[in-house]
């Protein structure tokens, strides 16, 4: 991998956190994987941290504070949109509405969660081989 930072994951399920974790370590990847139950916390680290993050994997339905808040934050805070992670969205929710609102908030892609563990596995084994080679400001 040509971008060694941590992938972030931002769900309210923690059982949800932790199986795409062990997915994502049984895959190979060697970057560390930050879980983020609360988006509030999510945020707070970002405003502290000085690592490069590989990429950001958000759900968008979350009670304190939506995937969509959650972005609209990011990109309200100038050093936080310079840093050029991609933003991704990971949902249960196929609704056009979503998608198109998703895409207006300048994400990087939106994927509807897979039902089965095999279908979750091609899915992050794609979006992190397309994210290392793919060339962004933050490497």
């Amino acid at each position: 991998m040509q971008n060694n930072g941590p992938i972030i994951i931002v769900d309210d399920d923690r059982e949800d956190l932790e199986l795409y974790k062990t997915v994502l370590k049984s895959l190979g990847v060697r970057n560390e994987i930050l879980l983020f139950e609360e988006p509030s916390e999510f945020l707070k680290f970002m405003h502290k941290s000085n690592e490069k993050v590989f990429l950001i994997l958000c759900d968008i339905n979350m009670p304190q504070m939506d995937g969509f808040e959650l972005r609209h934050e990011l990109n309200l805070n100038p050093s936080l949109a310079s840093k050029a992670i991609p933003f991704l969205f990971f949902s249960t929710s196929g609704n056009i509405n979503h998608i198109s609102k998703a895409y207006q908030s300048s994400i990087q892609g939106y994927f509807l969660k897979p039902s089965t563990l095999e279908e979750i596995s091609k899915m992050f084994r794609c979006i992190v081989d397309y994210w290392d080679l793919s060339s962004h400001p933050t490497l």
